[in-house]
């Protein structure tokens, strides 16, 4: 379990980067008070996944120090693929943290086909409940997590979080989602990602491979195969999460007509679904921001809304593998304490 809740600086905006559809896609995020603003949003050319390069045109330095004294007071997180990702959904008695991760330990040896030293997991406990606590269990294979922090390396990230998680924030805190209980698809290209979302977290996640493409420029044979089968997978995925059919179901969207067929599908296979649109009130941009915008870069703003919620226990599977940079910011002398007393 991650309670890690020590940050060396009060940070006040979050620079989050995450890699989607073989592109780094990545926003810095400003919170005063109880305003949020998009300070910029970029991507890199597509397919470019360097990120080293992009860290550069990011405008973070990527020079290689034990410990970054700079003026820069910008948190970095990192978003990393949910697809690579198990999730178990478990009960456990109520017992100390370190029995706890016992027999979770011993649950991920007898359910996962790789041995125990091929596997990273991170779990977090729901509230208790006739004796019982809920758990959430993320997996992931060590290789694949060694491999991407190789990669992003470079940007001395402060977190590396899972995408799933940042897109459950995202919905709760940009498309309205308040907390409760739902289903959250966010479909891209290709695949779709599946969420469940229970009291504003996340606490089960699958990918299907099925996308916004498979829906649109095909005939209406297609179409017909295609929805039949995105709802099928639905259906199965309710199944596995332990779902009734009538848990709403929210299809983010960017207010594109490719949505609201989807949302039809699923309507047909008698779910109950509807289509949600992020709430542009909830953000402020020096530049005209649109839905499409903030649709396009949700997964990265929700990771970066998760940086700053300092209440906010991300899953972290990569808590062996990588200790973030501590970070030192050097203030004005007008801010040293004993000068202000002075003054």
């Amino acid at each position: 379990m991650n309670n890690d809740k020590t940050n060396p600086v009060n940070f006040e905006s979050v620079v989050a980067v995450v890699e989607d559809n073989n592109k780094l896609k990545g926003v810095e995020l400003l919170k005063r008070d109880k305003s949020l603003e998009i300070r910029w949003t970029r991507s890199s050319e597509s397919p470019d996944t360097d990120w080293k390069k992009f860290a550069s045109e990011c405008g973070l330095s990527i020079e290689p120090a034990a410990l970054l004294d700079t003026d820069d007071e910008r948190m970095v997180v990192i978003g990393f693929n949910s697809a690579g990702t198990i999730f178990n959904r478990t009960t456990v008695p109520d017992v100390e943290d370190k029995e706890i991760e016992s027999v979770i330990e011993l649950q991920a040896e007898t359910r996962l086909p790789l041995p125990a030293e091929q596997i990273e997991l991170d779990w977090r406990a729901d509230k208790l409940q006739d004796g019982q606590l809920g758990v959430t269990i993320a997996v992931a294979r060590k290789e694949q997590l060694q491999k991407f922090v190789d990669n992003v390396r470079c940007f001395r990230p402060a977190k590396i979080l899972l995408n799933c998680e940042g897109l459950v924030k995202a919905w709760v805190e940009i498309f309205s989602g308040a907390k409760q209980n739902a289903i959250v698809l966010s479909c891209g290209a290709h695949n779709t990602q599946v969420c469940l979302a229970e009291e504003g977290r996340l606490s089960n996640a699958v990918v299907l491979d099925i996308g916004v493409d498979d829906f649109s420029s095909i005939g209406p044979e297609e179409q017909s195969e295609t929805t039949e089968r995105f709802a099928q997978d639905m259906r199965s995925v309710l199944d596995l999460f332990g779902c009734s059919d009538q848990l709403p179901v929210f299809v983010l969207s960017d207010g594109g007509p490719t949505y609201v067929s989807i949302v039809s599908s699923l309507r047909l296979a008698g779910l109950n679904a509807r289509v949600a649109c992020p709430d542009l009130g909830r953000l402020k941009s020096k530049s005209e921001l649109s839905v499409e915008c903030v649709y396009e870069y949700l997964t990265p703003i929700g990771l970066a809304l998760m940086a700053l919620d300092e209440s906010s226990d991300g899953l972290n599977v990569f808590k062996r593998l990588y200790s973030p940079v501590l970070k030192v910011v050097r203030k004005h002398w007008l801010y040293s304490t004993k000068v202000t007393c002075a003054i």
